[in-house]
């Protein structure tokens, strides 16, 4: 089906075709811009995301009382994706264990996403554990479930701060999904718990890998007979809603992107830094939102 030509202007749209939250307020839900594809004037397609249409992100003034004088307020909330190493390295140079650089690590999260949410960041993406990490050691993977079923156990915090939770992973009904029930049950949970929240919406990636996904798509496509293009990949990803991130972060030296968000971050920023995850704060991350600000 072509895609619709709709009648706002092709300078309201962002360089990826989609249309900024704070237009999508402005107009009513019968407007031609709620159509599903857009054109633009030079006749490149464009497209606005379910989350910019069903779950608008609140604005810092709505989340922290904040009198909204900020600049950033007032720009187009950013999908930041965060790959967060180092925990370990963290650990062994104060001489602790590996364990206590994880706890650490599960605290300093908490405290991105209250940093995050006063940047007007409308996406945050945490690399929590990767379909690799199985073969650390039993004792870590074992802690590392336990701060995933403690964190996503953290309800009443994010629906303070008015923050949606979801999950991006291997699906638990797939033969190759290790996710222990239990961490599913507080997956579960947390995603219903928080679902009305309207703020910015942090997505955990457990059991996670971006080739895999990637893998899934295709066959799902191929397995509904529709032809390998990148629009029938965008549809059959693990959240197809999942906007475009705008910046990759990784921490702790190193500078690579280790299998996460590969389709969705193909044209990102990136950001590196030393900081190991742990000592991760407010001036890392304004560097990295100032590489698209």
């Amino acid at each position: 089906m072509p895609p619709t030509t709709n009648t706002c202007r092709s300078d309201e749209f962002d360089a990826l075709g989609v249309l900024p939250v704070a237009l999508v307020r402005g107009i009513g839900a019968d407007s031609d811009c709620f159509t599903r594809s857009f054109s633009h004037a030079d006749g490149r397609p464009g497209r606005l995301h379910d989350h910019y249409r069903v779950h608008p992100v609140s604005s810092a003034a709505d989340t922290n009382g904040s009198n909204g004088s900020d600049a950033r307020s007032s720009e187009r909330p950013l999908h930041v994706a965060i790959i967060m190493d180092g925990n370990g390295r963290w650990a062994a140079s104060r001489d602790l264990p590996r364990t206590d650089g994880h706890t650490e690590g599960e605290e300093n999260l908490a405290r991105v996403v209250r940093l995050a949410v006063t940047r007007n960041v409308g996406w945050l993406t945490v690399f929590g554990f990767s379909t690799e990490n199985w073969v650390r050691p039993r004792g870590e993977v074992r802690h590392i479930l336990g701060l995933h079923e403690k964190l996503f156990g953290r309800v009443r915090e994010l629906n303070e701060l008015n923050v949606r939770i979801q999950w991006i992973g291997r699906p638990f009904d797939s033969a190759a999904a290790r996710t222990p029930k239990y961490v599913q049950r507080a997956i579960r949970k947390a995603i219903h718990d928080t679902a009305s929240n309207t703020g910015m919406v942090l997505t955990v990636a457990f059991d996670y890998g971006g080739r895999t996904e990637l893998m899934t798509a295709v066959r799902a496509a191929r397995a509904a007979g529709q032809p390998i293009t990148p629009d029938t990949i965008d549809a059959h990803l693990y959240l197809p809603e999942l906007p475009p991130v705008d910046v990759m972060v990784r921490t702790s030296g190193e500078q690579r992107v280790s299998n996460f968000l590969l389709w969705q971050s193909a044209g990102s920023k990136i950001h590196f830094t030393d900081a190991a995850w742990p000592e991760f704060g407010s001036t890392d991350l304004d560097a990295a939102i100032a590489l698209v600000r």
